[in-house]
């Protein structure tokens, strides 16, 4: 696959997760994809490596626990063969009324025109106040 087309592959699991599409969001992905979430487990339960089906769980709850979705905006993209990184801006309400409104960046590789591995760095002490605290 051509960098630009790994690109788009990328662009695509954002744009469909901001459509409210997990179905799409997970169809970018292959199937012994990986995702790594941002912290140290011992401190942030959600945190580690997650295969492609509890990775699909934890987007079902945190889909399930908002009020309109969650909007993922790409603001900057540096891309070199099967490795891409996006700078991206997430906003959305909890049900409890909280704003989660996240940056990140995010290092994809791709292979075969699927999403195979994911190291999502974000701000945790924000996604803690959010999603945790009480």
């Amino acid at each position: 696959m051509s960098t630009e087309a790994n690109v788009a592959v990328a662009r695509q699991f954002y744009d469909c997760f901001s459509a409210g599409d997990l179905e799409g969001v997970m169809a970018t992905m292959s199937e012994d994809a990986r995702f790594r979430v941002p912290g140290k487990p011992d401190e942030f339960g959600s945190a580690g490596w997650y295969d492609k089906a509890k990775i699909r769980r934890l987007f079902e709850l945190m889909i399930s626990r908002l009020k309109n979705g969650l909007r993922m905006e790409v603001l900057s993209v540096l891309a070199d063969g099967d490795r891409v990184a996006l700078e991206v801006a997430s906003d959305g309400e909890l049900e409890n009324g909280r704003r989660y409104n996240n940056e990140y960046f995010v290092l994809f590789t791709i292979a075969n025109g699927k999403i195979k591995e994911v190291r999502e760095y974000n701000d945790t002490l924000h996604a803690y106040k959010t999603w945790i605290e009480d």
